[in-house]
């Protein structure tokens, strides 16, 4: 006899569609006579279905029936091709369109300079963290699995109004009223318009990186420019600071995509 206890973590639609199946599953005569063969397993049914009607509040609500099947139409679309030979249950590594290219391969630049050193690294986490939205649909690139605003398509929000700020506002000095779309990287560039597509945010992210090039190759990396909290930054510096933001929201990115489907990898 042991004390411990084991944790399965279940997305809100996995665990949604548990409960339903359960509930229907131990109401069927069928069912409970094969459970009967092995009355034992019952305690961790029992356990595992009170756990999921005591914390899933979606049960109570006038259109379950509706979430149910939204539920599983989006664990059915996340499932892809299971012919990958990868387990039920086990995570399936990413499968990249094709090779990394290599205008975004920092391996490629070991022996290089600073600035390109420098520019191709941020070059390389704008293509992973765009990668994290490869083969997603756009419901599940909309789907909050935190408790913050955080969503895969909201860190692409979010970085591309980072770029613009760095970049378009304070290495260019462009006031923020003459750039288009968020150019804080604030609370308010997490959240999604409604309808807002995987399309349309890849295409404001790549708009904002590719102005960043552009205004990036004007200034050398000891050019500096005011910061009212700061002082002064230098282009050198905006790099670093980019790359680290980057780093850490592909990390992000990483957790909420194989939370979605499993998927794991660059």
């Amino acid at each position: 006899m042991t004390d411990r206890e084991y944790t399965i973590r279940l997305t809100p639609d996995e665990a949604l569609l548990l409960s339903d199946w359960l509930d229907r599953m131990l109401d069927q005569d069928d069912f409970r006579a094969l459970v009967d063969g092995d009355r034992a397993v019952l305690a961790p049914l029992y356990r595992i279905t009170g756990t999921l009607e005591t914390t899933l509040t979606e049960i109570f609500a006038p259109d379950y029936g509706a979430r149910v099947d939204a539920a599983r139409v989006r664990l059915i679309e996340g499932l892809g091709d299971l012919d990958d030979g990868a387990p039920p249950g086990r995570a399936r590594e990413f499968r990249p369109a094709g090779p990394v290219p290599d205008t975004v391969d920092e391996d490629l630049v070991s022996t290089a300079g600073e600035r390109e050193t420098l520019e191709r690294f941020l070059d390389h986490h704008r293509y992973v963290l765009r990668g994290k939205l490869r083969d997603l649909p756009d419901a599940d690139g909309r789907r909050q699995l935190v408790g913050s605003e955080t969503t895969l398509l909201g860190l692409l929000r979010h970085v591309a109004a980072v770029e613009r700020n760095w970049f378009q506002h304070i290495l260019a000095g462009r006031p923020r009223e003459q750039i288009a779309g968020n150019s804080r990287g604030d609370d308010a560039s997490w959240v999604l318009p409604r309808n807002e597509t995987a399309v349309n945010v890849l295409a404001a992210h790549e708009a904002a990186c590719a102005e960043s090039r552009r205004i990036a190759a004007g200034f050398d990396l000891d050019h500096t420019v005011p910061h009212e909290r700061l002082g002064r930054v230098s282009l050198r510096w905006v790099f670093v600071h980019l790359i680290r933001e980057y780093a850490r929201h592909a990390g992000h990115a990483d957790i909420l995509r194989e939370q979605l489907d499993g998927v794991t990898g660059d």
